[in-house]
């Protein structure tokens, strides 16, 4: 198995840069990598690597809203502004703070303390077979990532027909914990499927996650979308694993 790093040099030697300047300095600086693995036919296996670096403006808004306690009131998107825009384009608010769930099963949220045991997958990013709506997703154009953001250019469906790729379930959580740096990190994967009857290069990637921002009302909202550096080409009967793992190095 061939394994290849494809950031590049310079922006290589900025983040770590950064990450040990956050470190010295006790500021979280987080580190997100995605990573591509195709498995052809005869078994070979080629993978590729490179970090995450296209957060949305939704992502940030996210964040900032569960930091500061505060839910996304605007009625417009933008600049200075807390609304959401989910993967339709429509602006989203409401009354809670955006936050990753789903609707329980009789509509409204569950009560605290109450989560059915399909919650997870009921909400957030976490989801079945077959649903490429949220999660992991994969898409065909190389369009330079914009801040703005919100779905990805070129979706790749789920299914079996042409220029189609079957959606895996998404995997849960791995959660490891490296004592020696400090380090806490999280890493998710999808298994996509070629069945269609031809290769299919895939240019781009993302996570779109299911966000609670009003009662009885949630919606779909891209987080990240990142153009590979290395165009993946999935042949047909081919399999295709594409990885994002979050860390974080904590002070102490």
């Amino acid at each position: 198995m061939e394994k290849y790093y494809t950031e590049p040099k310079n922006s290589e030697r900025d983040y770590r840069k950064l990450e040990k300047l956050g470190a010295k300095l006790g500021i979280p600086i987080s580190q997100c990598f995605v990573e591509t693995e195709v498995t052809m036919p005869d078994g070979k296996v080629i993978r590729n690597k490179t970090r995450s670096h296209t957060l949305k403006r939704n992502a940030y808004n996210l964040l900032f809203g569960v930091m500061s306690n505060k839910n996304p009131t605007d009625v417009t998107y933008g600049a200075g502004l807390l609304s959401l825009k989910d993967t339709a384009g429509n602006i989203q608010h409401g009354s809670y703070i955006a936050i990753a769930g789903g609707i329980g099963y009789n509509g409204a949220q569950p009560a605290e303390g109450d989560i059915p045991s399909n919650y997870y997958f009921s909400g957030g990013y976490l989801t079945d077979i077959g649903d490429d709506t949220r999660g992991i997703m994969t898409g065909t154009d190389d369009t330079a990532e914009t801040f703005e953001d919100f779905q990805l250019i070129a979706q790749v469906h789920h299914g079996n027909a042409s220029g189609q790729l079957v959606y895996n379930a998404m995997s849960t959580h791995t959660i490891a914990y490296d004592s020696g740096s400090l380090t806490l990190s999280d890493t998710i994967y999808r298994f996509f499927n070629n069945n269609s009857g031809a290769p299919i290069t895939v240019k781009e990637v993302g996570i779109a996650s299911r966000l609670v921002i009003a009662y009885n009302n949630a919606a779909l909202f891209l987080l990240t979308r990142d153009v590979l550096v290395t165009p993946v080409l999935v042949p047909d009967s081919g399999q295709l694993k594409v990885s994002y793992t979050n860390s974080l190095v904590y002070p102490a």
